[in-house]
């Protein structure tokens, strides 16, 4: 509150105004000196009096508040302020907080305000232990003062009450001036700054002391002002770049859990620090629950890999381990393991990256398994036709030579026994082909429930009486799609495989059900099968089982367990070969002292077999001029004298060449010609397709042992008229010349 306005007219009046003041107030101190000298002795010693007093109670108000504003106790302080304002001297009580904030005041409504009564006021500064908290402002009234002054002196201060009075009112403009103003001035510019509000710049109307103050809190708020607005730069980047560090963290956390692969971050001592959701789901154990704890507590399966990751954090290398087998209940897993070294704000460790390579290891094992049936197949394309051509001479002869035995039964029994046998070898011949694929399956409608009886009473013969061979069969329909023989030969294998396996007796169990392939199944399966419904066979023995590094090879073509000359390791290649044939699957669960199964799913078929007619066993006969063309002289021998016995002329050609050049010379002198497929110079393919442009209309009959299905097939629609596979009997001969020659 301003006393005095901003201009006083009191020295208007120039410097004749100035000289009357000075003159005034000299005569009226010189007049009134003695007398005030008195006065002013006793009202020093009473206004002395009057401050002490009241400094005095300041003081142990100030005291006595420290504690209840240290505590904010609000009602204490109001108690205290009030138990002074009993005194009537006080007029008001002012308390603050160090933050400016007022906490009490008060008037003493004792005391009617009396503005011509001079206010005098004491600051006390409240502490707690040497901490400024707060201040006390206490204001106390004169009236009293002024009383006994007036009861003891009124004359003197009569004459001195111009004087005083000028004096008052000179030092009140003078104070508003150089002092109130100022005053006002810092207090609004520190009310602003104690706001925070800084953009008001601090002026002050005085040139002394408060004006150098004012100004350096102008060049303090000015400063504070650069300095608050550098800090909400700063505060502004810091964020901006925490958020994209928080961005930045989720989106790497994102790519990491992304990836198929298990990640497993370890420090120097095993001690897991992260991983990803891949880990976290393949060991049921949140990444959370897994800061600082062992690595083997975790992934025992990788207690061995420990001294690895010692070694590659050691060396600051990558180790990798490649196709690390693991056993996941029934299944075998795959995994490749490598160890990356890292070094990360001065501690060491390492990341550890699982992959699953199961499909790819099974895909290499495929692409191995195919290349050895290729070169199996290789191998059994170059024997097979000299193997058949030495059957089908000895096959031929011996049926030549039936025909002159007459009826000596003991000759006729050794016969039969040469053709029996040579029959077999040819059945052989032709599962090495199939196993090789290079064979069709001559595919009908199987009982299986009838090949099954067959195996049981065929390894009921074979295997060591002290094995217990058991038949279940819990479905009504056991029909399948397929080779009678090569099925039942895939069952006897494993059944005396399984008879191996029990040296000492024990028990051979065959169960056979139906079953439901989903797509889940049939999709995750190394074998080519839809999803419907399979005959399941299931193959069991309590035998010495098979170990697990041997189980993924056990269908590898050559590969046993048994010593040489025990086993060739082509029995389980076969059945593996059996299967794939027919569209269906195999699988094995072993344990090694307990046994093994093997279990065989065959695509169920919804007719029923049909009952398999009986051969005839009377060779055809006809008429007609046949050219045959074969390189190995005994099959040319035996199927000249055969077809003569027949009732056929026949010529006789050595290779291609020479059946082409004997064919040119009287095209339609030959009813039909017969030649083997596989012949130096020209084989039977060249020849036919040769006479074809020289006759249209040519009857040609092939014969070999070793051609695909899909060749013939192609020549049948270019007019082949027919296929015999080698070896052949005389009565298989005989129906194929008829039928081609029709």
């Amino acid at each position: 509150m301003r006393i005095l306005p901003e201009k006083c007219s009191l020295f208007s009046g120039g410097l004749l105004s100035q000289l009357s003041v000075i003159a005034l107030l000299t005569t009226t101190i010189i007049l009134s000196f003695f007398g005030w000298q008195r006065v002013q002795t006793e009202t020093d010693e009473l206004t002395r009096s009057l401050y002490s007093s009241l400094e005095a109670d300041s003081h142990r108000l100030a005291t006595a508040l420290e504690l209840p504003l240290y505590n904010f106790d609000n009602e204490t302080v109001t108690a205290l302020c009030h138990s002074l304002l009993t005194d009537p001297n006080i007029t008001q009580i002012t308390v603050d907080s160090n933050s400016t904030q007022r906490i009490y005041t008060a008037d003493n409504s004792t005391t009617l305000p009396d503005h011509s009564v001079e206010i005098i006021s004491t600051e006390s500064s409240i502490t707690h232990n040497d901490l400024l908290i707060g201040k006390l402002i206490v204001q106390a009234s004169t009236k009293t003062l002024q009383k006994q002054i007036r009861q003891t002196s009124r004359a003197t201060l009569l004459q001195i009450f111009i004087l005083d009075l000028f004096l008052v009112l000179s030092i009140i403009f003078f104070l508003s001036k150089t002092f109130i103003k100022p005053m006002h001035q810092l207090q609004d510019a520190a009310k602003n700054i104690a706001e925070g509000n800084l953009t008001h710049s601090i002026k002050t109307s005085s040139h002394n002391e408060l004006g150098q103050l004012g100004d350096s809190l102008e060049t303090m708020r000015s400063m504070l002002q650069e300095k608050i607005s550098a800090l909400e730069t700063e505060i502004s980047e810091r964020q901006k770049t925490e958020k994209e560090l928080f961005k930045t963290k989720n989106y790497l956390d994102n790519i990491i859990n992304s990836m198929p692969s298990q990640l497993i971050g370890v420090d120097g001592n095993s001690q897991i620090t992260l991983w990803n959701k891949q880990a976290e789901t393949l060991s049921n154990i949140s990444s959370y629950g897994a800061d600082e704890r062992s690595l083997n507590k975790i992934f025992p399966t990788l207690c061995k890999e420990k001294e690895e990751i010692s070694r590659a954090i050691s060396s600051r290398k990558i180790i990798f381990e490649n196709a690390r087998i693991s056993q996941s209940g029934d299944s075998t897993k795959y995994e490749d393991i490598t160890i990356y070294p890292l070094i990360s704000n001065g501690v060491e460790g390492a990341v550890i990256r699982i992959d699953d390579v199961t499909s790819q290891h099974r895909m290499q094992e495929e692409l191995a398994h195919s290349r050895k049936l290729d070169a199996i197949g290789q191998l059994a394309g170059g024997i097979a036709h000299d193997f058949n051509n030495m059957l089908g001479g000895i096959m031929g002869g011996a049926e030549l030579l039936g025909m002159h035995v007459g009826d000596d039964a003991k000759a006729k029994r050794y016969l039969e026994l040469i053709i029996e046998s040579s029959k077999r070898a040819g059945e052989l011949n032709r599962k090495l082909l199939s196993f090789a694929r290079k064979d069709k399956i001559e595919t009908g409608l199987v009982d299986v429930t009838r090949a099954m009886q067959e195996t049981e009473a065929i390894l009921t013969h074979s295997l060591d009486k002290q094995i217990n061979i058991s038949v279940t069969i819990e479905t009504e329909n056991t029909t399948v799609l397929g080779d009678l023989s090569q099925l039942q030969n895939a069952l006897i294998n494993l059944g005396i495989n399984s008879g191996h396996a029990m040296p000492d007796g024990g028990e051979l169990t065959y169960r056979i059900k139906e079953t439901q392939l989903d797509q889940t199944y049939c999709s995750t399966s190394r074998f080519d099968i839809e999803p419907g419904q399979y005959l399941d066979i299931e193959i069991r023995d309590t035998g010495t089982g098979i170990a697990l590094e041997n189980q993924h090879r056990i269908f590898d073509p050559f590969f046993t367990t048994k010593i040489q000359g025990k086993g060739t390791g082509l029995g389980l290649a076969a059945v593996h070969g059996t299967v794939e044939q027919h569209h269906g699957a195999i699988t094995l669960y072993s344990e090694p002292g307990k046994g093994s199964c093997f279990h065989i799913y065959l695509p169920l078929s919804k007719q029923e077999s049909a009952a398999q007619p009986e051969e005839e066993s009377i060779p055809v006969t006809g008429s007609g001029k046949i050219l045959l063309i074969d390189d190995e002289p005994v099959i040319a021998a035996s199927a000249k004298e055969i077809l003569k016995s027949l009732g056929y002329q026949v010529t006789l050609a050595e290779n291609g060449e020479e059946g082409l050049h004997i064919f040119t010379m009287d095209p339609d002198h030959f009813d039909l010609v017969l030649t083997d497929m596989v012949m130096p110079k020209m084989n039977g393919k060249e020849c036919f397709l040769a006479m074809q442009k020289i006759k249209p209309n040519i009857r040609v009959l092939i014969s070999s042992g070793f051609s695909r299905d899909t060749d013939i097939e192609a020549l049948k629609e270019k007019g082949l008229k027919g296929f015999i596979r080698k070896p052949y009997t005389t009565i298989e001969l005989s129906r194929a010349v008829a039928l081609a020659i029709q």
